[in-house]
């Protein structure tokens, strides 16, 4: 506001209008602003490969503002109010200020510096554990969730062959499972900065053995595929009593703790099987029986379809010959000896004649069975070593 003007008193003799006085000169006097700059984050910290955005907030910095800006001193980016980059941990970033303001101070105006943390992305997983696995039928049994990179409040979902258990949603999960029951955990993680979101477990595949009785008596007619369990004995037939079965589609299968009884009156008709073992860890439904057995070898009755060969001598002190008396088989003979317990002491193939000897040298004294298959037919046959 303030007015400058001058009064002119010339020197010359001659002169007019002196003393003269000048135009007036009204002055504007503007402040000095100081200048600053501030920075902020999108984020921080941040998960490891993620973008941020760093902000620049000017104060005067003119119509025509210059940014430049630095990460960890070093000159990056364009002349802009805003940067963005991947950050790694313990980075530093700031901007400096070039204000375009004519009246200014504490320019070129270094802004704050923000240190960053870029926290590494964690691996989500789940494992789980059955309390027991086999178990037999009607046993709880706990499966127990164990996570990896769950955060502070994981969330669990138990599943059963594929399906969702509804409120099963804690880190353990107990239940009754049957035979063959898959069993996983699906584990939703609220931890910052995870991949692998959310994790399905391993799957445990239940194993669940039938209730078994202690002993069993077996009479009657088979007429299909069925197969009797018990701990201890299994006795076929005996007294007054009968068990037949019947061809061409009855399947007996036994399987004991102990023994197999099978007494008078037990049957099997041509064509039909009756097969049994000793248990050896595995009951009906999960084990195929391979040949019968019996507790006592003086009743044993050879088994269907056997006359189209013969054993000799029989009984033996350790070798004997497996013969073809009609003709010789056309193709593959394959022959299995079983020991009274059902276990294989012999399986092999042999072909191109009518006669095979064999040996039982070096197994002990007692009952076995020799099963023969070849040509579409098939036979069984008792044969004792002295």
């Amino acid at each position: 506001g303030d007015q400058v003007k001058v009064v002119l008193t010339s020197g010359e003799t001659c002169q007019s209008g002196g003393p003269a006085t000048s135009n007036v000169i009204t002055m504007t006097a503007n402040p000095v602003l100081p200048v600053s700059v501030s920075i902020d984050a999108s984020a921080n910290p941040v998960c490891a490969g993620t973008s941020v955005t760093f902000t620049a907030t000017p104060v005067n910095g003119g119509t025509t503002p210059g940014y430049a800006w630095f990460v960890n001193n070093a000159a990056v980016g364009t002349d802009s109010p805003t940067y963005s980059y991947i950050p790694v941990t313990g980075d530093q970033v700031k901007v400096v200020l070039t204000s375009g303001e004519t009246c200014q101070s504490g320019g070129p105006a270094t802004s704050n510096v923000i240190t960053m943390t870029a926290n590494p992305v964690l691996p989500v997983s789940v494992s789980i554990d059955a309390s027991a696995n086999p178990v037999p039928a009607g046993t709880l049994v706990t499966f127990t969730s164990t996570p990896m990179n769950g955060g502070s409040s994981p969330a669990y979902q138990w599943r059963v062959n594929a399906t969702e258990i509804t409120g099963a949603t804690n880190n353990t999960y107990t239940y009754n499972p049957v035979n063959n029951d898959q069993v996983a955990c699906v584990l939703s993680s609220n931890q910052a900065c995870v991949s692998g979101n959310p994790a399905s477990s391993n799957t445990i595949i239940m194993s669940v053995t039938p209730l078994v009785p202690a002993d069993l008596s077996v009479t009657g007619t088979l007429g299909n595929t069925l197969c009797y369990n018990a701990s201890n004995t299994i006795t076929v037939a005996g007294g007054s009593t009968q068990f037949t079965v019947e061809a061409p589609n009855g399947h007996a299968t036994f399987i004991a703790g102990s023994k197999i009884l099978f007494e008078p009156g037990t049957h099997v008709e041509n064509g039909s099987y009756l097969l049994g073992h000793i248990f050896s860890g595995e009951w009906c439904g999960t084990k195929e029986a391979t040949m019968i057995s019996r507790s006592e070898e003086t009743n044993v009755a050879p088994m269907a379809e056997k006359s189209f060969f013969t054993v000799y001598p029989n009984p033996t002190t350790g070798m004997f010959t497996l013969e073809f008396p009609q003709e010789k088989p056309a193709g593959n003979v394959k022959v299995i000896v079983y020991s009274l317990q059902g276990e294989k002491v012999l399986n092999t193939t042999v072909s191109g004649d009518r006669k095979y000897p064999f040996t039982l040298d070096i197994f002990q004294k007692g009952c076995y069975f020799i099963r023969v298959v070849c040509d579409d037919k098939a036979g069984s046959m008792k044969i004792i070593k002295q």
